[in-house]
């Protein structure tokens, strides 16, 4: 298991990647809320993952090896720019 601190649009976040389950969690803990999901789904094919942080709209994004045999990253799109944030975390 992952666990990585990190900030959107001035929202301090905490997201949690699961690479044995295939599963992540966002946990909000200024709000006291989480959202989470399954990664993949069996596959190993790029996912985009909506989530909602403050009022906007982003997703979370899994991309895997170019073999296609293991997860290798995650990043977040911000919907409303249609860009990736600067920032992306390796496993």
């Amino acid at each position: 298991m992952r666990q990585f601190n990190i900030e959107v649009n001035k929202h301090k976040l905490e997201l949690i990647v699961d690479l044995e389950r295939d599963h992540w969690y966002v946990l909000f803990p200024k709000y006291g809320q989480y959202a989470s999901g399954d990664i993949g789904h069996g596959s190993f094919e790029r996912n985009h993952n909506f989530i909602v942080i403050g009022s906007r709209d982003y997703e979370l994004v899994f991309d895997c090896d170019d073999d296609g045999k293991r997860w290798e990253s995650v990043s977040i799109f911000d919907v409303k720019k249609q860009a990736y944030l600067p920032t992306s975390w390796e496993f």
